[in-house]
């Protein structure tokens, strides 16, 4: 009929170019959200290691976040970090360091700091805490990933052929 679309026209070049951006706009936010999520568990898991957290949270809050790293790593042990917690800020004090200074460090500052004075005996927990969060794996490629085990697959299928 004249001025009504039929239902199985083809798309114009135009249309399908739209289609197209927004199903990668839809898998582009998708893949943001799951890695803004990984993000923020891990940021859970070791908020006890970030540095407004070692230098002036309460002893009676520092417990639920020493928790949730210790629920994950059975090395390490809750009544030994929240000691060593109040020994690291002690240590903090004796180098007479600004606090405004230290509340800017970073987990890697703080190790370098316990290294560097040789209080790695004094903090063994906090050290290995520092430790298992600097040696996390970051990584985002899942595609080099599968072409390397579709590598694997096509070398084990040419050699099973001849």
């Amino acid at each position: 009929m004249p001025g009504k679309k039929a239902a199985d026209e083809s798309l114009t070049l135009d249309q399908e170019l739209k289609n197209s951006m927004l199903e990668c706009i839809d898998r582009f936010q998708q893949e943001v959200d799951t890695r803004c999520k990984g993000m923020d568990c891990i940021s859970d898991r070791f908020a006890v290691l970030e540095s407004s957290n070692l230098i002036e949270t309460s002893k009676t809050e520092l417990p639920k976040f020493v928790q949730s790293l210790v629920e994950n790593y059975n090395e390490l042990s809750a009544d030994g970090i929240l000691t060593e917690i109040t020994r690291l800020r002690r240590f903090l004090k004796a180098a007479k360091l600004p606090k405004e200074e230290s509340l800017g460090w970073t987990s890697l500052r703080f190790l370098e700091f316990v290294v560097g004075y040789v209080f790695f005996d004094s903090v063994p927990n906090l050290t290995l805490a520092l430790r298992f969060f600097l040696a996390l794996c970051v990584s985002v490629a899942s595609c080099e990933r599968s072409f390397s085990k579709l590598q694997l697959i096509k070398n084990c299928l040419r050699s099973t052929v001849n």
